[in-house]
């Protein structure tokens, strides 16, 4: 490798083409900050968006309870029926028994 020496120009004229000046560190550092401050809160609306496991396991028992309440009550409309059906003797025993189970 060979040993060259940098002049105090050339130090100067990389400054003076990569320096930054404090105004524009200023404007760099608070567009960052303004962005980042919208970032938090689109963060923060999306986490009170957010649908958790216990809201999730709420919901889905109520609904399980309500889907078994509408089961239970067709199961007794069709048992009532059956049963209606059989004593006016428009089924047969036979009938009955394949329709309750």
């Amino acid at each position: 490798m060979s040993n060259q020496e940098v002049t105090t120009n050339e130090i100067m004229g990389f400054l003076e083409k990569n320096m930054v000046t404090r105004a524009e560190f200023y404007d760099f550092k608070n567009d960052t900050e303004i962005r980042f401050d919208n970032l938090e809160g689109r963060v923060g609306h999306l986490e009170n968006q957010m649908v958790t496991k216990d809201y999730l396991d709420d919901k889905f028992a109520v609904f399980g309870a309500e889907i078994g309440q509408k089961i239970y009550r067709q199961a007794e409309r069709t048992n009532t029926l059956v049963e209606i059906l059989a004593d006016k003797s428009i089924l047969q025993e036979a009938d009955v028994l394949k329709l309750k189970n």
